[in-house]
C-alpha cells in the first residue's frame, strides 16, 4: 500500500492531542508508580504513538493509510481510558506542560482589568495610547450589560453617551492632542483585543474563580466559553476539572457569597463593611 503524508487536519488533530499526551510520556512514573502500579498495554500503546509522531514530525518517515487508522484508534482508546481522568486530576505538575494561547475579541477594558489580575498568565493587549479608535461608538465596539439592555431609557442614555465621548475624543485629536492624551476620556467599557497565554494549571486556577456567581457576567460568560473550547480541543477529561472553586473546596472563600451556590459554608471571616461604605 502506498505511503503518504498525513493531511493538515490529521496533523493538527494529533499535535493538539500530543500536547496533552506529552505530560504522561515525559513523566512515565505518573502512569506507572503513581496510578497504575506497573506498565500497561495502554501506556505501551501511547508510547508507540509518540514514537511514530516524532518520526513523522522530524521528516524521518511518511505514514501509511493503515497506520493512520491505527493511530486514530489508539488515540480514541487512550482518551477514553479510565485512568486518564486520574492523570488529569491527581497531579498538578503535569498540567504545567500543556500550554494554551487565547485571543479575546470584543472584551471590554473593564473585563481586561480583571483578567490581568491573574499574574500567572502572560498578556499582550492593544495599546490605546497608539491605536486611534475614533469610530468605536459608530462600530458598536463597547460592551453593554443585560441590565442596561433591558431598560430602554437607560440603553438610550448609554448609547448617546458613547457617541458623545467618541465625538469629543475625535475633536481632541483634531485640535492637536496626542492620542495618548485624548484616550483619557474613553469609556471603561470600550472593547479592544487581548491575547493571553496560560498553561493548564494556571488556566484552571484562574477560571475556577471566575465561574463564581459574583463574577461580572462578561467574565463569567468568557470562562464558560474557554471551558467549552478546552472540551472541544482536548476532550471532556481536561474540561472536567474546570469548576467553581467552591465545588473543589466544598466551601465559599468569598467575602461576598453569591446566591447561586448557597449550600457551601463561608470560610472568609474578613470584615468587609468598610468596603461597602466606600
Amino acid at each position: 500500500m502506498a505511503s503518504k503524508e498525513p493531511s493538515k487536519e490529521l496533523r493538527e488533530f494529533y499535535n493538539i492531542r500530543l500536547a496533552a499526551l506529552q505530560v504522561t510520556l515525559n513523566t512515565p512514573e505518573l502512569l506507572t508508580e503513581r496510578i497504575m502500579q506497573g506498565k500497561t498495554i495502554a501506556q505501551l500503546r501511547v508510547e508507540n504513538i509518540y514514537r511514530i509522531l516524532k518520526e513523522i514530525d522530524s521528516k524521518k518517515r511518511v505514514i501509511s493509510p493503515n497506520e493512520l487508522k491505527v493511530l486514530e484508534k489508539s488515540f480514541n482508546s487512550f482518551f477514553t481510558h479510565p485512568n486518564l481522568e486520574k492523570v488529569t486530576k491527581a497531579n498538578y505538575v503535569n498540567r504545567e506542560f500543556v500550554n494554551t494561547v487565547w485571543k479575546i475579541e470584543g472584551g471590554s477594558r473593564a473585563f481586561q482589568q480583571q483578567l490581568t489580575r491573574h499574574r500567572t498568565l502572560a498578556f499582550s493587549i492593544q495599546s490605546l495610547r497608539i491605536v486611534n479608535v475614533d469610530k468605536f461608538a459608530d462600530n458598536g465596539e463597547y460592551s453593554k450589560s443585560d441590565v442596561i439592555k433591558s431598560n430602554p431609557e437607560a440603553e438610550k442614555l448609554y448609547d448617546e453617551t458613547m457617541v458623545e465621548l467618541q465625538e469629543r475624543y475625535k475633536k481632541l485629536i483634531k485640535i492637536g492632542c496626542p492620542i495618548e492624551d485624548a484616550r483619557g476620556i474613553l469609556p471603561l467599557n470600550i472593547q479592544s483585543p487581548i491575547t493571553f497565554a496560560a498553561n493548564l494549571r494556571a488556566l484552571y486556577a484562574s477560571m475556577e474563580l471566575r465561574f463564581c456567581g459574583n463574577t461580572q457576567k462578561e467574565f463569567r460568560d468568557l470562562a464558560k466559553q474557554i471551558k467549552e473550547e478546552i472540551r472541544t480541543k482536548l476532550g471532556e477529561e481536561f474540561a472536567k476539572p474546570m469548576v467553581p472553586v467552591c465545588f473543589k473546596t466544598k466551601s465559599c472563600p468569598s467575602p461576598f457569597p453569591c446566591e447561586k451556590y448557597k449550600q457551601f459554608p463561608r470560610t472568609c471571616k474578613m470584615d468587609v463593611s468598610r468596603w461597602l461604605r466606600g
